[in-house]
């Protein structure tokens, strides 16, 4: 119980959008390319907004998990 706590509390901490992409990179193995076209986008600017989404969600993931400091 004390795990999915935790997991509902890092949803939360990420937003729906940033958790999307971290689970669909982390968990699915997908990579960016694949995040943007599973959103049906297309183009470079897609994919570097995705990039950079999952780039601020793994800077959320270490401030959340107290393994860097809070930054910006």
């Amino acid at each position: 119980m004390k795990a999915r706590a935790r997991l509902k509390e890092v949803h939360q901490a990420l937003g729906r959008k940033m958790h999307a992409v971290v689970h669909a990179v982390l968990v699915d193995r997908a990579t960016i390319e694949g995040v943007t076209a599973a959103h049906e986008r297309r183009g470079d600017s897609w994919q570097k907004y995705y990039g950079r989404l999952f780039r601020d969600a793994l800077d959320a993931l270490a401030v959340e998990y107290r393994l860097a400091g809070r930054a910006r």
